[in-house]
């Protein structure tokens, strides 16, 4: 199943990566595919091939499922840092 998800999200990459379908079928909400949209995948493109790397080389797509930030290699909380 694990392949077949990874097989999947490096198709919907490399075909809507600048649209943000892969990320719509990783779980993320609504905002960062219309992000992707109006930015053409965050300047022309970057931030898909970053992401199509992140989907074919790390083990575990976990922490990549219904991540709601914008760059999906940062962690799902990341942007509820509190100070030290």
């Amino acid at each position: 199943m694990q392949e077949n998800e990874r097989l999947v999200a490096l198709a919907l990459t490399v075909a809507l990566g600048p649209f943000g379908g892969h990320r719509l079928y990783l779980g993320t909400g609504p905002k960062v595919p219309i992000i992707y949209t109006l930015t053409l995948g965050g300047g022309f493109g970057v931030l898909p091939v970053i992401d199509l790397f992140h989907i074919l080389l790390k083990k575990d797509l976990e922490p990549y499922r219904n991540n709601r930030n914008i760059f999906m290699w940062t962690p799902p909380n990341a942007d509820e840092v509190t100070p030290p």
